[in-house]
């Protein structure tokens, strides 16, 4: 593929246009795993969908240039195939493995079902083949399993095998790992080298992160603000990557829990679709304790399917729990009553991982935080949204955007600052910086421990990546990996 002189502008519906990519030329070679780097907004997943034109049909795009693809004997330019040509090359040709899982997969069907609706031939055994390719291993297991059964590095293999059902040439992989724990990215990117060779892909590969990239790549080209700037390959790692542990994090008083978890138990059951029949019982939680005090941070570290996003959403009330002992300050989970969980709620905020799937996606960023504000009882909305912005160093001018409008980093400050509506004493990060690049997540560290310092809110921060965890956790609590 080569990509010549490729430009990208926006209108919106005030009919102002941004430019979001700046004459960006790439060739991918037969066989070559491209890496794609850049920081947070620069524009590398904006490249990726031009490829293929895959653009929110609510604003207008303006594409220039050329993006010529070798298809059967002949280069084609994607910019100018109908859609019926676009379509051929979408479904048969490239592969596109998206970043959030969550906004691809249907949570209402099984992933074998998913594939098999994608897959031309229609044939189940080539479905439980391609898992096994990609190491979903029972294949039938997996093959009826649905979305939120599976784990986050379960979920990436299953969009691989979804990107390679047809036996595509190129395959554009945006941010694969980015919401991974080590072990797992480690596991992923073994299984891309594998299928590079035994495929004969050629591969885009996109992340924010330089490590990374080395491993998998053979050339790397560099991304900031629409446009190329370097070959990468001799740029340094971003020396945010490497910070020590915070100095500034305040002493935090041990006499005052507020909030303890005593011999924590969740188990799924796999149940009959038909007949509701108990086929297996998977334990997800078995035995965990924690106490969180008035003003600390509190870390909390595991591997992907370790069950620290199941942990985050019992202690937010958003999902039940099998046994154990949760008191939030004196008040027992179990009795709560309803005017009990409305003040939990008012005093509690938990903050998701993906920002996407946080903020619904047609909405204004000034209508989501004012629904939020009006949802809290908060008189002075405006006034109230303005202070929560300014706490995250986030312009007041992004209030009339749309989410997708937003860098990853602005988005993530977004959700953090609905969170700080009503002033709240304990908020929930449930993987907040795992998508973001090394100078984002260091910004977001830094209002964090700030909101902790000059607000004394205790937070809960739930990361696989244990350096991050270090920098900002005054302690740490690993959750183990359970075999079941």
């Amino acid at each position: 593929m080569l990509i010549e002189n490729l430009s990208l502008s926006i209108q919106n519906r005030d009919k102002k246009v941004f430019t979001i990519l700046d004459k960006v030329s790439l060739r991918i070679n037969s066989g070559e795993i491209l890496g794609l780097v850049g920081d947070s907004g620069s524009g590398k997943t904006m490249l990726a969908r031009s490829i293929l034109r895959l653009f929110n049909a609510s604003y207008r795009t303006i594409l220039e240039g050329h993006i010529y693809y070798y298809n059967e004997g002949k280069m084609v330019d994607l910019l100018e195939s109908n859609h019926t040509a676009l379509s051929i090359i979408r479904q048969e040709h490239i592969g596109f493995v998206f970043q959030h899982s969550m906004q691809v997969l249907n949570p209402i069907q099984t992933l074998g079902d998913q594939i098999l609706e994608k897959m031309t031939t229609k044939s189940k055994s080539a479905v439980v083949d391609l898992l096994e390719e990609v190491m979903l291993i029972p294949a039938e297991r997996y093959y009826k399993a649905y979305p939120h059964q599976v784990s986050g590095g379960e979920l990436q293999r299953c969009l691989i095998a979804l990107a390679l059902v047809n036996n595509p040439k190129l395959l554009i992989a945006d941010e694969p790992l980015s919401a991974l724990d080590q072990h797992t990215s480690f596991e992923i990117l073994n299984l891309i080298k594998r299928l590079t060779q035994s495929r004969k892909l050629c591969i885009l590969f996109i992340s924010h992160d330089i490590k990374v990239v080395k491993e998998i790549c053979s050339n790397i080209a560099f991304m900031s603000d629409g446009r190329i700037i370097a070959d990468s390959v001799n740029i340094d790692e971003n020396p945010h990557t490497n910070a020590g542990r915070s100095d500034n994090l305040p002493p935090f008083s041990l006499e005052h829990v507020i909030l303890e978890v005593s011999d924590l138990n969740k188990s799924y059951s796999d149940k009959g679709i038909v007949f509701r029949k108990i086929n297996a019982v998977k334990s997800v939680i078995q035995g965990f304790g924690l106490k969180l005090h008035q003003g600390e941070i509190l870390g909390i570290v595991g591997v992907s399917g370790s069950g620290k996003s199941t942990l985050a959403r019992i202690l937010a009330r958003l999902e039940s729990y099998d046994s154990g002992i949760i008191k939030f300050k004196t008040y027992d989970f179990k009795n709560f009553t309803y005017s009990d969980v409305s003040a939990f709620r008012k005093q509690s905020r938990i903050i998701f991982q993906d920002p996407h799937s946080s903020m619904p996606p047609h909405l204004s960023v000034r209508y989501i935080m004012t629904e939020a504000a009006k949802l809290l009882g908060i008189t002075d909305s405006v006034l109230a949204i303005k202070e929560a912005f300014i706490k995250v160093n986030l312009a007041i001018d992004l209030l009339d955007r749309l989410p997708r409008q937003l860098s990853g980093g602005q988005q993530q400050r977004v959700l953090i600052a609905r969170a700080l509506l009503g002033n709240p004493s304990f908020l929930i990060c449930d993987e907040i910086l795992s998508s973001l690049d090394a100078t984002v997540q260091e910004k977001i560290i830094k209002c964090l421990i700030n909101l902790n310092v000059t607000e004394g809110i205790s937070i809960l921060f739930i990361s696989h990546d244990l350096p991050v965890v270090t920098r900002i956790a005054h302690d740490i609590i690993e959750m183990p990996m359970l075999n079941n």
